[in-house]
């Protein structure tokens, strides 16, 4: 009986012994296996570009950027061209793009990718090599003020019952001032992010004896500040329509 219960506890210790040896086994695959699996998941193809020839289309380009300045787009292209012309502002030189992969691409339409990726940060010209030009030129800018100047507006509103009472037309003002901070706080943020141009922004010039309020800046921030402007004078219309109504 004795050496039956050793038998039989032998026996429960083996399979115990191998049931465990078996879940130390599955574990130690998972470890190894979840990492692999986590770390394919995140890859991202290495930096690099590349061209093939097309007899219909020329030349197309191929290109991936792990994201960062221009100067790293800069180092990644000619490290695959070492022909290619490379030419950059030094202004535009900090800018920061995203991480982007771009397949057979014409290099016109590379370039213009990449200045729409930048968000307008950015203007990118080619010229495309050719019998008597052995590389590419790249031409990277921020945009000219020149171009900046074209998104400067200008609108008068029309703001009567505003210019009538000197304190509305203070609180207005006041209220005005803080809306403005704000939204240009909140866009300078963003515009910090992703290197883009102003988005929105304007300026309140109030002219009293004519009575209007003149705004300057871009059509998003003069849009945004004359319906304050508009809401804010019909507030200012209303006691004078109910005593206009009472008589």
């Amino acid at each position: 009986m004795n050496m039956q219960r050793n038998t039989m506890a032998g026996s429960s210790w083996s399979g115990d012994s191998c049931g465990l040896k078996t879940r130390c086994a599955a574990l130690l695959a998972a470890l190894i296996l979840v990492p692999t699996f986590h770390a394919q998941a995140e890859e991202q193809p290495p930096a690099k570009a590349w061209s093939v020839g097309s007899e219909k289309s020329g030349n197309l380009y191929s290109m991936n950027f792990e994201g960062g300045s221009v100067s790293a787009l800069k180092r990644v292209w000619m490290n695959a061209f070492t022909n290619d012309n490379f030419l950059i502002t030094a202004s535009a030189e900090g800018v920061n793009l995203r991480a982007f992969q771009m397949r057979d691409m014409t290099l016109t339409e590379l370039a213009r990718s990449i200045a729409f990726l930048s968000q307008g940060a950015l203007t990118v010209e080619v010229v495309e090599r050719n019998a008597g030009l052995p590389g590419n030129i790249w031409r990277v800018a921020r945009p000219s003020q020149e171009a900046l100047s074209q998104k400067v507006k200008m609108r008068a509103v029309a703001a009567p019952h505003l210019f009538a009472n000197e304190d509305t037309l203070s609180r207005f003002l006041k209220e005005a001032e803080t809306v403005q901070r704000q939204v240009a706080d909140t866009f300078a943020y963003l515009e910090k992010l992703e290197n883009s141009m102003p988005l929105m922004s304007a300026q309140i010039l109030p002219l009293k004896e004519q009575r209007v309020v003149v705004l300057v800046g871009t059509e998003e921030g003069i849009s945004g500040l004359e319906s304050l402007i508009k809401a804010a004078e019909q507030t200012a219309a209303e006691p004078v329509k109910e005593a206009n109504s009472g008589k």
